[in-house]
């Protein structure tokens, strides 16, 4: 059991991964104690998540991890391939929506403009385990074209949070594990309670946290260099306004760009965040904490993620692109190194699972 100790205010837990790893590669795992400093006195940790795997890389076939070898690394023509789709959508979904000027096809626009938003940000993610290029210009495309799009977000920035997330995974080091505490975070949950946390996403209270999550006070933890100088940054913005209201496209932009902004992204980045971690967990094994959840079609359409519902292959090996973490999970399975019970089929069985689990 973990013990929470009066005195200090600390939960004194088993750690499973608190190897530093700046640039987020194989994670290594090993014993050790921790405290975790940053939780609530009243913290009620929840239980694990039921394991999905048998072993890890080690457990893997001579041939397996051959396989494993040829699918790590940088993969920049699906990363750029769905940059460029992405945007395509959003364009081709702002000019219909202008076209025909109708309300309910400017609520479909907005919700569906806030999908891809999150492919940005899911894209974002990518670069900044240098999964489209180790070279400073993929930082440098995906600052222009993922990160600054939707305002204040950067690879730069970003990295710093969560390359620490995974080298002090669920340690006190983790400003994500550290920041998403509390009842918010806590389940079982009752369905009402949920549903009123993405009620308030929707109706724009959360998304400034949300952007000021993404920053972290150990700005010396972990450096990753800026590669656009910072007045460009204010020109691209103050260039968007100006031509904006040049072409006398604001109201548009308002509408189907910062609206879904406000309103829509974080939802999806709160659901997402459910779906990748149980953050109630103190045992600090991944495998405990994370889900491995297999979509239907209609689920992958209606939200693409990037394969980020096999979360637990990205912690165990960030330096394998989105495009190729369902081609683990397949490794896994052929190796026997999985357990089908205990994996999510679709979003409906996991939330049932821990909005009810003891």
């Amino acid at each position: 059991m973990d013990e929470l100790s009066a005195d200090t205010g600390k939960n004194t837990v088993r750690n499973e991964n608190i190897t530093a790893n700046p640039l987020g590669r194989v994670v290594n795992l090993s014993h050790s104690s921790t405290s975790i400093e940053g939780l609530p006195n009243d913290f009620v940790a929840g239980s694990p998540l039921p394991n999905s795997l048998l072993g890890g890389k080690d457990d893997l076939s001579l041939e397996g991890r051959k396989e494993l070898k040829r699918l790590t690394g940088a993969r920049p023509v699906p990363f750029l391939s769905t940059l460029a789709v992405t945007w395509l959508s959003i364009v081709a979904t702002m000019a219909v929506a202008a076209w025909m000027d109708a309300i309910w096809f400017y609520l479909f626009a907005i919700i569906f403009i806030g999908t891809r938003q999150n492919i940005l940000g899911l894209l974002i993610h990518e670069q900044t385990h240098y999964l489209c290029s180790s070279h400073p210009w993929a930082d440098a495309v995906t600052n222009l074209f993922a990160g600054w799009p939707i305002i204040v977000v950067s690879v730069e920035n970003y990295a710093k949070v969560h390359l620490a997330h995974h080298s002090f995974y669920f340690t006190e080091k983790d400003p994500d594990f550290i920041r998403k505490k509390g009842k918010d975070w806590t389940f079982p949950m009752k369905p009402h309670s949920l549903f009123l946390l993405f009620l308030k996403d929707l109706m724009g209270g959360t998304f400034f946290h949300l952007i000021s999550s993404k920053k972290i006070e150990r700005q010396n933890q972990i450096r990753r260099p800026q590669v656009l100088p910072g007045w460009l940054k204010l020109f691209y913005y103050a260039s968007i306004i100006a031509l904006s209201v040049w072409f006398g496209i604001w109201k548009l932009l308002l509408l189907l760009w910062v609206l879904p902004l406000l309103l829509v992204l974080p939802v999806i980045v709160r659901f997402s965040a459910i779906c990748e971690h149980k953050y109630d967990v103190l045992s600090g094994k991944i495998e405990e904490s994370t889900a491995t959840i297999i979509l239907n079609k209609w689920e992958r359409a209606l939200l693409p993620r990037l394969n980020f519902n096999y979360h637990i292959y990205h912690h165990y090996f960030p330096g394998i692109s989105f495009c190729n973490l369902q081609k683990v999970h397949a490794l896994f399975e052929k190796e026997g190194l999985i357990i089908k019970e205990n994996i999510f089929q679709g979003y409906l069985a996991y939330f049932r699972h821990i909005l009810n689990a003891p």
